[in-house]
């Protein structure tokens, strides 16, 4: 359940975390989730908890990054530029992005 919640609450702040496999990376280091976990049951404070979640979404942002720069090895440089100034969290159509002279 409080997977559920880590996505909620981060999709509600930014969309973009909708679409980052964060249960995945949970799964991966399911033993260190529970760890972390217990350490701040006994604590009595979550800073542990908190900072191994920030430190897997760190990750999983990285690895993202690096499959983003391989995949745009392959594109052209007039896509490539087009994805330098796009920002990701307007929708876009076609329309908009037409030249007025073509």
């Amino acid at each position: 359940m409080a997977r559920l919640w880590h996505t909620a609450i981060l999709s509600k702040w930014k969309t973009i975390f909708e679409y980052i496999p964060i249960e995945s990376q949970i799964e991966k280091f399911q033993d260190e989730y529970y760890q972390a976990f217990a350490k701040c049951h006994v604590a009595g404070e979550s800073i542990i908890f908190i900072e191994f979640m920030l430190s897997q979404i760190d990750t999983i942002l990285d690895e993202i990054s690096v499959q983003i720069s391989e995949e745009n090895e392959h594109l052209s440089e007039a896509v490539k530029k087009l994805l330098e100034i796009m920002e990701y969290d307007i929708p876009y159509k076609s329309k908009s992005h037409q030249d007025d002279n073509s």
